[in-house]
């Protein structure tokens, strides 16, 4: 929702002005009573900004999609190792109809472990890094860590 601060002739915003909608589907399998596999697919449509930058132009966005598969192996019942993979594809953005040539084409890798030290409570920990970057930022490096409380 196009909620947060916004204000075109600010280089920097909360809010974006307007709206996203997300849609993620989800699949998760056991291969062995260790080894299970995600498979996780989200496209995202992006919706238009009519008072974009200095000049009030208007922004479009081409839906992006971001595709995600894991392995899992499960050392203990409470303890696993996982690897995995990314790839982010599309969203390029229009300004005032003239393309800016900024689609994106990212893969990226992870390896990590989860443990649930009760069963409320997980703590996961992984690291990344991308492999390719065809728009946006490279991250060399990245460490993830998560604490989930299950209610």
């Amino acid at each position: 929702m196009p909620t947060g601060s916004y204000d075109r002739t600010r280089p920097l915003n909360l809010g974006e002005n307007r709206w996203k909608f997300v849609l993620q589907g989800g699949f998760v399998k056991g291969v062995t009573p260790k080894i299970s596999i995600d498979l996780v697919g989200d496209v995202t449509f992006y919706g238009k900004n009519n008072d974009f930058g200095s000049s009030s132009a208007r922004l479009t966005q081409s839906a992006s999609g971001q595709f995600q598969a894991f392995a899992r192996y499960q050392l203990k019942p409470n303890l696993d190792f996982r690897v995995g993979g990314s790839f982010v594809t599309g969203g390029e953005t229009r300004i005032d109809g003239i393309r800016q040539q900024d689609q994106a084409s990212n893969w990226k890798g992870n390896v990590g472990m989860a443990w649930f030290p009760a069963k409320t409570v997980q703590l996961l920990a992984t690291y990344g890094r991308d492999i390719s970057v065809r728009s946006g930022f490279r991250e060399s490096n990245r460490l993830n860590l998560r604490l989930l409380k299950v209610f």
